[in-house]
């Protein structure tokens, strides 16, 4: 496992296999819904404004897991950034600026079968002179998620709380309130990688296999 600039953590893709249901890798980590978690807290600021996240995920879904956090301040004036798997299998994303939601992507469908991986990437890139859905978006298994209920996206250079110097970043808990201790994720994570001042695309990660099954690759 490392920890750095580059986020790296879980199973090499090398060593799962794909079934009808899709990939299962052979290694994971598991976090158990109530103490587990992983922090990393960034030295400088180098991808606040443009990064790339990619994980194989497994979740509960009877209860609201944070996949990945960023967050400072008090509870009226918070900045904050987060990924969750919601209680109800809807991924949102959302991030915060002086406690005003400047970014929300809640997606219309949802994952709620406990069986089942799925291969999430989040590409964020403010740096646009009009950041949208192409620069901010969610792949599901190599597959661009347009399909959203609630869809803000921020003015250019907004900036979130990842790669934010001095702020902890979270893998499976949310630390709003300056509290690492809320919506702890519960189930199974492999493959995680996350690339700061890079916007990147779901086929950096993954492809498809010759049965149509998407697949990690060594990115």
């Amino acid at each position: 496992m490392v920890f750095s600039n580059n986020l790296l953590m879980g199973a090499a893709s090398s060593t799962g296999g794909d079934v009808a249901a899709g990939w299962v890798p052979k290694g994971a980590i598991w976090l158990d819904g109530v103490s587990d978690y992983l922090k990393f807290t960034p030295g400088s600021t180098t991808g606040n404004k443009k990064f790339t996240f990619s994980c194989w995920l497994k979740g509960n879904p009877e209860a609201n897991s944070t996949v990945l956090d960023a967050a400072t301040g008090p509870f009226n004036s918070t900045n904050r950034s987060s990924i969750t798997l919601e209680d109800n299998g809807f991924l949102d994303f959302l991030s915060d600026v002086s406690n005003v939601r400047v970014i929300d992507l809640h997606t219309v469908q949802y994952f709620k079968d406990p069986s089942a991986w799925f291969h999430l990437v989040l590409v964020l890139d403010t740096t646009v002179a009009t950041p949208n859905g192409n620069s901010i978006a969610y792949f599901i298994n190599g597959t661009q998620v347009t399909n959203l209920d609630a869809s803000t996206y921020p003015a250019q250079n907004v900036v979130t709380q990842f790669f934010t110097s001095g702020t902890q970043m979270n893998i499976g808990v949310n630390n709003y309130n300056n509290t690492a201790s809320y919506a702890l994720f519960s189930g199974y994570m492999s493959e995680v990688i996350m690339l700061d001042s890079y916007a990147g695309r779901a086929s950096d990660f993954g492809t498809e296999n010759s049965d149509g099954v998407w697949i990690p690759k060594d990115p």
